[in-house]
């Protein structure tokens, strides 16, 4: 058996390893729920109705639900009269989607029409960035609104998350258009694209045009990476992290909503495979990795690593990766995710652990080449591991 014939096997074998982490961990697999993609039948998809504690933190206390239709509860005193109504947004807004999967919510509305709760239920958004959206009142912003000034409001957002507060707004707005029997459709989602869509999905469309006409011109590829630094990381946010791998691949994604995103894990699966545009995605997309690349050009002296060192530091990052998906296994995978660097771009947002290993891998930049890239990282490990597959 030859060595090639080896090696797409080991891929094999590891992208396998991924899906089944992504099972264990979220117990789901592109929403799909593991008894469903183990069992023999399909499994009935239920909602949980929302719990006393959760109705008395809305102001309703001492009375209970009665189900309306799917995902809609009426609220009821202990004089059995309807004082309100609950939606869960799960069932409205299947295609909506934060960074990492559905952000879903607990929406309370009274006799009157007007929103006294939006609640946020567990999701997989890194639970930092979450507390600090809630913490600036994006969830806050819709008390006291009717149903009819929800859905005509202009609804903030935070700088830096802007993903996750998009979820937060556009899932209020789809569950009480499905109260109103309102739907849209996959025009509307196109619609909803704002300049920083459009901003990361040109620089994206740059970095492949680049990859294959700018490889020798040294301006352009400077032109290339600033942009993906400035564009992509600072003003957009937006990267592939092993969070948004899990996410998606646990929850599924809308792809239309999520273009840009969507055009770099494409564009990263498919370019080097078609094209044998090997590390597309790190080499010419990624703003961490340009970042690392910027600082690299500070100076011409370089660090020469030992080969004692170096024997063992190239199996670095497939260990690191390797033990993260065993992690996962163990439910603590998530929080090993949230140190990777990338969150340094939405530096408000950001601890002081993925901000300390950001500055730390800039630094050693300098002297080395894209530490980060080639020691540490298992974002491109992954990718690495999957467009090695025949």
């Amino acid at each position: 058996m030859s060595r090639r014939v080896i090696e797409n096997i080991a891929n094999t074998l590891l992208v396998i390893l991924l899906l089944a982490a992504v099972v264990s961990y979220n117990g789901k697999l592109l929403g799909k729920k593991s008894e469903e993609i183990f069992g023999n039948k399909k499994s009935e998809s239920e909602v949980e109705a929302p719990s006393i504690e959760q109705l008395s933190e809305a102001g309703y206390n001492g009375c209970t639900v009665e189900a309306d239709t799917k995902g809609i509860w009426n609220i009821v005193d202990s004089n059995d009269d309807e004082v309100g109504t609950v939606i869960s947004s799960i069932v409205f807004s299947k295609r909506i989607y934060g960074y990492a999967g559905p952000i879903p919510l607990l929406i309370f509305i009274d006799n009157n029409s007007v929103i006294k709760k939006v609640t946020v239920l567990e999701n997989t958004e890194t639970p930092r960035f979450m507390k600090h959206v809630i913490k600036k009142g994006i969830v806050d912003q819709w008390h006291g609104k009717s149903t009819v000034e929800a859905i005509a409001m202009k609804a903030d957002v935070v700088s830096g998350a802007t993903m996750s507060c998009d979820a937060i707004n556009k899932s209020v707005v789809r569950s009480i258009n499905a109260l109103n029997k309102n739907n849209r459709g996959i025009l509307d989602e196109i619609k909803d694209w704002n300049l920083k869509v459009w901003a990361a999905l040109l620089v994206v469309i740059s970095g492949i045009f680049m990859s294959f006409y700018a490889r020798k011109r040294k301006s352009l590829r400077l032109f290339q990476i600033i942009l993906n630094v400035v564009v992509l990381g600072l003003w957009c946010g937006q990267f592939i992290s092993v969070s948004l791998i899990v996410g998606w691949l646990g929850n599924g994604v809308n792809l239309i909503a999520k273009i840009s995103l969507t055009a770099m894990i494409v564009s990263a699966l498919i370019l080097p495979i078609l094209f044998k545009k090997r590390s597309f995605y790190c080499t010419w997309v990624c703003p961490f990795g340009a970042a690392q690349e910027l600082a690299g050009k500070i100076t011409k002296k370089r660090w020469k690593i030992p080969y004692s060192a170096m024997k063992y530091l190239k199996y670095s990052r497939r260990v690191i990766t390797i033990a993260l998906f065993i992690s996962m296994w163990f439910g603590i995978g998530f929080d090993i995710m949230n140190y990777e660097p990338f969150a340094a771009f939405l530096f408000s947002h950001a601890g002081w652990a993925v901000l300390s290993i950001a500055i730390i891998s800039i630094i050693m930049s300098v002297f080395v080449d894209r530490p980060w890239c080639r020691f540490a990282c298992p974002t491109g490990q992954i990718l690495k591991w999957s467009e090695k597959l025949k």
